[in-house]
């Protein structure tokens, strides 16, 4: 969650309510919405091969 909050890629919500004004907030604002989308998804193309190097990086370790 840490990159997701660090990029702006996440809205985080106290309590209900706020959670039911943020998704009406983001279902009212397209351009809102594929921004966070785009953030969010940026995030997790950074992230892709994370798994891989770090079990590289173990298993060189471990030898």
């Amino acid at each position: 969650m840490d990159l997701f909050r660090a990029d702006g890629a996440i809205r985080e919500v106290a309590d209900a309510a706020a959670l039911r004004q943020a998704v009406g907030e983001l279902a009212a604002d397209p351009v809102q919405r594929a921004a966070l989308g785009e953030r969010a998804r940026r995030v997790v193309e950074a992230q892709r091969g994370a798994l891989a190097r770090t079990a590289q990086v173990i298993v060189a370790h471990l030898k």
